[in-house]
């Protein structure tokens, strides 16, 4: 099942290092970009910030 809410897949813990799954889901954001798909990367510590119909990562 999927809400929709979002444009695009979120894809956490990009670039942590020491994170378990910080490598694979690099993987995945690379197939993402590779395929097309839209997606947004964050960082630990990132987050989105949608007001209306802006989205912002800070």
């Amino acid at each position: 099942m999927r809400l929709a809410l979002l444009d695009y897949v979120v894809v956490p813990h990009i670039d942590c290092p020491g994170h378990p799954e910080s490598e694979v889901l690099g993987q995945v954001a690379e197939a993402y970009r590779t395929c097309g798909t839209a997606h947004q990367p964050l960082r630990d510590g990132q987050v989105i910030v949608i007001d209306g119909e802006s989205a912002e990562v800070r």
